[in-house]
This record gives structure tokens, sequence and C-alpha cells, in this order.
């Protein structure tokens, strides 16, 4: 979540069907997704790309370009 520098809700897969049957409103906190996403790992964006310090949600690819060298 540091190297993303995003808060953990922007990364919730609001399709899946965890979310539904957790009672998500994306509005949680990280405290409260971050256990889930181990819980449930397609409840979270993947894939996540990391190089070094930084790590950027690989969808779309193009993403990944931003951060490749």
């Amino acid at each position: 979540m540091t190297k993303l520098n995003v808060p953990a809700n922007t990364l919730l897969r609001r399709r899946d069907k965890a979310y539904k049957e957790k009672g998500l409103t994306g509005t949680e906190d990280d405290a409260t997704l971050l256990p889930l996403f181990v819980e449930f790992p397609p409840l979270m964006q993947r894939p996540i790309f990391v190089n070094g310090d930084r790590a950027v949600i690989g969808r779309p690819i193009e993403n990944m370009l931003t951060i490749a060298n």
C-alpha cells in the first residue's frame, strides 16, 4: 500500500462476490480491508507491478510502463 501510495479502498473490486457478501461500501479504512484482501484475494485489483520503491496496478497494462525504468 505504501508503494502504491493509495488507500486500500481504491483497490476494491466492487463486482467481486465477497464485496457483496461482506456488505462492503467502499468507504472502509485500510485496517478493515487489508485483512479481507488476505482472506479474499479476488477482492483486490490485480496485478500489482512493483519496481523498486514504486508500484502500480497493472490494468491497463500501460500503467506498468510508467514505472518500468
